[in-house]
């Protein structure tokens, strides 16, 4: 007690001491609070701010706060520190008088003339951005200039959002009560519509596990890429925007031999490669179902069924960037949320929902990661096409694969040799933004994965059919896996290992046009090893309980991380120093509430709309029992049963 209360008052006697204290530290290092406003250009400042700072006494509230709060010389300035931040809070939280007038604290971020550096200044709000700049002879981000808002009341947007998701909200817990009562009333639910927004049914889908009639190993990869891909964008995201001290230890990461940041731009095909997979053993399941016939309604029906199960998250989470992301994050890296997830998306929405913004917009995507969503729908679009040869016309099909083939490995070379890109999206090349836009996002390079998934399918689909065992001996199964691991360590590793070696486009080029196909083809091995029974413990870890719900949150968690992560980082207010540690402790806390929001995201948007979907357009429905449609296998929003 005795402690607390020598606590108390020592604050006490601090705070009633601030400019004394400040003005102590500041003479120690031979300057006052005078002399640094004394050193400011008033030469070309508007008359308010000029008037502030030519009247400066002591007697003027808070007006060491406006020096404190502001970069003075920083540290770490060798190691080519890029930020100062100053101090956000305490330069916003200033408010005094000056002619009759209130003022407040006026925060921007500037970048000085001699360095690329961003440093803090904190000037009273009657100062402009010229004045700033004037004043400190630096140039003003003008996006990076704020001030206290006393009401930043919602707008029209905002509350329709905020209404459309109470709703959903109260739909669900009213759905789930009706559910709750007929459990405990033994009843039964005369029509299924009214629990498709129970959060008990769908919580119980999500952790149900057990499934006699599902290819496990899918989902389990499926499962390790998305948990990849929420730690690459950590890295990433913090590279990018987090105020870091040093661009020295940002180089030391990246330039990393072993740099397991990279290989997030290789694991992603994986996701492709599975949705030709499941399509493929969709399509020819029905295409037999049909008496070998191709059913043009039905396969203009599942278009649509995927448009519908896909977009309810997506729209949600694009209004959310509209007219919510900016009141869940305040400091002096905000401006960056508005660059980063709404300015796009108040251009781009309609193409984004429309899944052309990779071809109309690339790299300028509403919801960054989206691109892999648009291209997947046009591959979905375009697949029945070649299934459609593959069955009826397997001699000229043959011909069809051997060009794409070809074409999947000759178009990504010469975009990469012609354009001089680097390896897998190095992000400090001078080509980096020619990569993003003609080699990344546009389908047709990268058609290569979805094709070789639907070729895997179709072979998948034959063994299952005709109960063809392929059961390896000891020799021959350590040998494939041998094989296989080595393709995929040299896919994933290829960039780590040209990081540090002198530029080489036809090496780049090489390793561009290559690793799509052999990656692909050597997951296809790895799920073709499980399912013919040569996975032994691969496949018993790929069938893990928690890779099977991971799965099922995975479409969402794909959907929401990219912002949780934005508004973590821009939300920090000092320098950090960041490590590999680092980095992966911030992995773990991303990865956690990302799993969160998925949760509630597949129980409110994804799960409900997936069965008025089935309501309302499927015809077979009826003849389905509840136990059928909840073995039904959701990957990529594809259902199969087998």
């Amino acid at each position: 007690m005795i402690c607390l209360c020598f606590i108390f008052f020592s604050l006490l006697n601090l705070s009633t001491n601030e400019g004394t204290y400040f003005n102590g530290i500041i003479s120690h290092f031979g300057s006052s609070v005078k002399n640094i406003i004394a050193s400011y250009n008033l030469a070309n400042v508007s008359v308010g701010c000029k008037q502030f700072y030519m009247n400066y006494s002591n007697e003027i509230e808070n007006i060491e706060k406006f020096v404190d709060s502001s970069t003075k010389i920083p540290s770490s300035i060798i190691v080519q520190n890029p930020y100062d931040l100053g101090d956000f809070d305490e330069c916003m939280n200033i408010n005094g008088e000056f002619n009759n007038e209130q003022f407040r604290g006026k925060y921007c971020l500037t970048i000085l003339p001699s360095a690329m550096m961003k440093v803090a200044r904190c000037v009273p709000s009657m100062c402009s951005n010229d004045d700033v700049a004037n004043i400190f002879n630096e140039t003003v981000i003008d996006s990076a200039c704020y001030t206290y808002e006393k009401e930043h009341s919602l707008g029209t947007g905002a509350w329709i959002t905020i209404a459309l998701i109470i709703f959903l909200i109260l739909l669900s817990i009213a759905s789930s009560a009706y559910e709750l009562y007929l459990l405990k009333n033994n009843g039964a639910c005369k029509h299924d519509l009214l629990l498709a927004f129970s959060a008990v049914r769908n919580t119980k889908q999500i952790f149900q596990t057990k499934s006699a009639n599902q290819l496990l190993c899918i989902n389990g990869l499926k499962a390790i890429c998305m948990i990849y891909v929420v730690f690459h964008h950590t890295t990433l995201l913090t590279l990018q925007y987090a105020p870091l001290n040093s661009i020295v230890d940002i180089g030391n990461i990246v330039s990393s031999k072993f740099n397991i940041y990279m290989f997030e731009v290789v694991l992603v095909d994986y996701f492709l490669f599975a949705g030709g997979l499941l399509v493929a053993l969709s399509f020819m399941k029905n295409y037999d179902k049909n008496g070998k016939k191709f059913q043009i309604k039905e396969t203009l029906m599942s278009f649509i069924h995927r448009y519908i199960r896909l977009t309810p998250v997506f729209a949600i989470v694009i209004l959310f960037y509209l007219y919510l992301v900016e009141y869940f994050n305040e400091g002096p890296l905000h401006n960056v949320v508005y660059s980063e997830l709404t300015e796009n998306c108040e251009k781009y929405w309609w193409s984004a929902l429309t899944h052309i913004q990779n071809f109309y917009n690339p790299g300028s995507n509403c919801l960054a990661q989206s691109w892999y969503i648009a291209i997947d729908m046009q591959l979905y679009v375009l697949s029945p096409f070649y299934l459609i040869l593959l069955c009826k016309y397997p001699k000229f099909a043959k011909y069809i694969t051997a060009i794409l083939l070809i074409g999947a490995i000759a178009i990504p070379f010469c975009i990469s040799y012609f354009y001089e890109l680097p390896y897998a999206g190095h992000l400090y090349d001078p080509h980096h933004e020619e990569y993003i836009k003609y080699y990344y996002l546009p389908t047709y390079s990268r058609y290569g994965p979805y094709l070789l998934g639907i070729l895997c399918g179709k072979f998948i689909y034959k063994i299952k059919k005709n109960k063809i065992e392929y059961k390896l001996n000891t020799v021959s199964c350590i040998t494939v896996w041998i094989l296989t691991l080595t393709v995929i360590m040299l896919s994933c590793l290829g960039p780590a290992i040209l990081v540090n070696e002198e530029k080489n486009i036809i090496a780049n080029s090489l390793y561009n046009s290559t690793y799509r196909i052999l990656f692909p083809l050597a997951m296809g091995s790895v799920i073709l090893l499980c399912i013919t029974g040569n996975g032994n413990f691969v496949n018993s870890f790929l069938s893990l309980p928690i890779f099977q719900i991971l799965t099922k949150l995975s479409y969402s968690m794909y959907i929401v991380h990219y912002a949780e992560i934005v508004l973590r980082v821009t939300s920090i207010k000092t320098i950090q120093k960041i490590t590999r540690f680092s980095m992966t402790f911030d992995f773990f806390g991303d990865f956690i509430i990302t799993c969160i929001l998925s949760y509630f995201c597949v129980i409110l948007f994804e799960s409900p709309f997936m069965v008025i979907d089935k309501h309302l357009f499927s015809r077979n429905l009826k003849k389905k029992s509840n136990a059928e449609i909840e073995n039904t296998i959701i990957i990529s929003n594809i259902k199969y049963e087998y």
